[in-house]
This record gives C-alpha cells, structure tokens and sequence, in this order.
C-alpha cells in the first residue's frame, strides 16, 4: 500500500503462507482475513471465489484477460489487489486491515466436524470447550471458539448483573 509517498504495508490472499517464502519488512494485509470481516457471508473466501462473487455483487470489475489461471503470481496478485480495492470501498481501513492481518482469521461458521457449516452462536457449549482441549486444533479455530465462549460468558454476566 502507497501511502502519503511511502509504502505502508503488503498485501496478500493468505499472508501467513506468502511469509512462509519471504521476510516481509512491511505488515501485511491479509485480504483474506480482512474479506472475512467484512464479506462473512460470501459463499467462498478463496482469492478466486471472493473476486468472482465480488464481481457478481457489483463490488468490482474484472478484466478476464488479465486472470488467466488460478495460483499463477500474476492472476493471484491482479485478483488480490481488486479485491483489497473493495476492501476499502467497503470501509475497511489499512490500519484495520493490518490489525486484523495480526489476529486470527474470524471464521462465521466452524469449518470442520459434527457441527462444519454452523454459525459459532449454534455451537453447542460440550463442543467449544471441546475444541479447546483438543490440543490438534488450529490457532484460528480455537480463537473463534474462546471468542464465543467469552460471547457467552458476557451475555450471562450482564443478565445476572
């Protein structure tokens, strides 16, 4: 991102894999994570799926000719930055973005198991603190699980209050 005449940070799909082959010395934009706070019910958060159903929605325009194949740099990087584009006429921030690059990914639905599709307030409480114990579970998942245990714990404490 150019700001005021000097770089402020990257952007990148899936920045924590983009690192993986690099030492960034800039933050980064996750326009994934940043697409699952602002976009959560799109039907797909790949780079891909998000740009097409973007483009469905009238978010932005695509030119096909630019797009040729999937998970090819210059496809991946031209849908990328349309998509971060509409993240910030959307009004998504670049400080917001990189605050969010920083955390876990907030997932709308769990994405795995008995309960894969359903909403974190339709969790059963048994499974949260399930998934918390479970020491194979990914960092994104278990942060959204403690999120909407902590949801609860809040709920209950200001009805009891």
């Amino acid at each position: 991102m150019v700001e005021e005449d000097h770089i402020t940070a990257y952007a990148a799909h899936n920045a924590a894999f983009e690192a993986q082959c690099f030492t960034p010395a800039l933050p980064p934009i996750c326009t994934d994570k940043a697409a699952l706070r602002i976009w959560p019910e799109a039907p797909g958060h790949a780079n891909f799926a998000l740009a097409y159903w973007l483009e469905d929605t009238g978010c932005l325009r695509l030119d096909r000719t630019h797009i040729g194949t999937a998970h090819r740099a210059g496809p991946d990087a031209y849908a990328t930055a349309h998509i971060l584009q509409a993240l910030m006429a959307a009004g998504a921030t670049i400080e917001q973005m990189i605050e969010w690059s920083q955390e876990p990914a907030l997932m709308p639905t769990i994405r795995f198991g008995k309960h894969a599709g359903a909403r974190w307030t339709d969790i059963p409480d048994g499974y949260l603190q399930w998934l918390l114990r479970t020491g194979d579970i990914d960092v994104d998942t278990q942060w959204n699980a403690q999120r909407e245990i902590d949801r609860r714990n809040a709920t209950a404490f200001q009805r009891s209050g």
